[in-house]
C-alpha cells in the first residue's frame, strides 16, 4: 500500500487548479511577502487587501473571494480602528466581524507558539492571515540567518495549511538601501509571491517581482486620500499611474555595485544551491540585468558555476 503523500501521475489532474484570492494579485494556497521602507503604506495596503477579502468586495476593481481574515497587529492596534472606519466611510461598506484582530505578536520562530496560534484560528477557517510585521513576529531571531528564516517560513506554511485555500501575508521591511528585502535571501526564495512598495512625491508605487503561478509583472500607483481622521489609498491619477507603470523605480535604482553585492550575498547564504533562476528570484532587478551580472561575476572569477548550473562564491 503506497503512503498518502506519494501521488501517481494520473492523480495530478484531480488536484485543485491554481486560483486567485484577490484577482491578478494574490493566489490561493500561497505565502506572500509585502516589503518596503518605513512610511511606504505597507500596513495600509495589507489592511485594504484584508478588508477586500473579509467583505468579499474588490480591490481596485479586482474581485476578492469572501472569507474570514485574521490580522496580527504585532506593532499594536493603535490607529487600526481609525483606518477601518475611514475605509468604511470611503466605500460605504461596513467591515464585518469576520475581520479578526490579534493585538499582539505571534512568535513565528517558535514551533509551539505557532501551533497554539494555528489551533486558535483553524476553527475560523480563514481565507487570509496577515502578520504585520514579520520583524515583530520573530523578535530575538537573526533575520540574516538562513536557518532562523527557514524556520519562520516553514511555520508560515503551517499556518497556510490551516486556511481555507487562503493566503498568509508577511509584511516586512527593506534594508538600509531601501531596495532589497531585509534579512536572509531565504525569505524571498522560500515564499510564493513578493511585492515591494516605494514612495516618491506622495505617490506609492507597488511592484510584484515574484509569483509562483501566472504572470509576474504587476505595477500599480496610489495616492493618499484623507478620510475622517485617517487616510485611504486610491489609484493615482492616470498620468501618474502610467508613469509609475513605465518606470519600475525599485529595480532601476539599484547601482551596479549594489546589484553585485546583493548577488554575492544571496549566493554566500546558499552556496552550491542556487541556479540563475533562483538568484533572479532572490535579487531585486530585471531578469535580464541580474542574469548579465551573474555571468559577469562568473567571468571575473568571483562566482563559480558547477556542472549542474549551481553557483558558489569564490573565496
Amino acid at each position: 500500500m503506497r503512503p498518502p503523500w506519494l501521488l501517481p501521475r494520473s492523480e495530478l489532474a484531480s488536484l485543485p487548479s491554481p486560483e486567485s484570492l484577490i484577482a491578478e494579485t494574490l493566489d490561493c494556497d500561497t505565502v506572500a511577502v509585502l516589503a518596503g521602507p518605513t512610511g511606504t503604506a505597507k500596513s495600509l495596503l495589507a489592511l485594504q487587501w484584508g478588508v477586500a477579502v473579509a467583505t468579499g468586495g474588490s480591490w481596485l476593481g479586482r474581485t476578492a473571494k469572501a472569507g474570514p481574515v485574521v490580522f496580527v497587529a504585532a506593532e499594536g492596534v493603535a490607529g487600526l480602528h481609525r483606518r477601518l472606519k475611514a475605509h468604511e466611510q470611503h466605500t460605504g461598506r461596513s467591515v464585518p466581524d469576520t475581520f479578526w484582530v490579534v493585538p499582539a505578536p505571534v512568535e513565528l520562530a517558535n514551533v509551539a507558539e505557532t501551533a497554539g496560534f494555528i489551533d486558535g484560528v483553524a476553527r475560523l477557517r480563514p481565507r487570509m492571515v496577515i502578520f504585520d510585521t514579520l520583524a515583530r513576529c520573530m523578535v530575538g531571531q537573526d533575520e540574516n540567518s538562513a536557518l532562523a528564516m527557514g524556520i519562520v517560513i516553514d511555520n508560515a506554511y503551517r499556518v497556510r495549511d490551516a486556511l481555507d485555500r487562503g493566503v498568509v501575508l508577511l509584511v516586512h521591511h527593506t534594508g538600509k538601501d531601501r531596495h532589497v528585502v531585509r534579512g536572509s535571501s531565504a525569505l524571498v526564495s522560500g515564499v510564493d509571491t513578493v511585492y515591494q512598495t516605494s514612495l516618491n512625491r506622495g505617490v506609492v508605487r507597488l511592484e510584484r517581482y515574484k509569483r509562483k503561478d501566472g504572470p509576474r509583472e504587476d505595477q500599480l500607483a496610489f495616492g493618499f486620500l484623507p478620510v475622517a481622521d485617517s487616510v485611504v489609498l486610491e489609484a493615482a491619477p492616470r498620468e501618474q499611474r502610467v508613469q509609475a507603470e513605465r518606470t519600475p523605480v525599485m529595480r532601476r535604482s539599484l547601482s551596479e555595485e549594489q546589484l553585485r553585492r546583493s548577488i554575492l550575498r544571496v549566493v554566500t547564504e546558499q552556496p552550491g544551491v542556487l541556479k540563475v533562476r533562483g538568484i533572479r528570484e532572490a535579487v531585486t532587478g530585471s531578469a535580464e540585468r541580474v542574469g548579465r551580472m551573474i555571468d559577469q561575476l562568473v567571468g571575473e572569477g568571483a562566482l563559480s558555476r558547477d556542472s549542474t548550473g549551481c553557483h558558489s562564491v569564490v573565496s
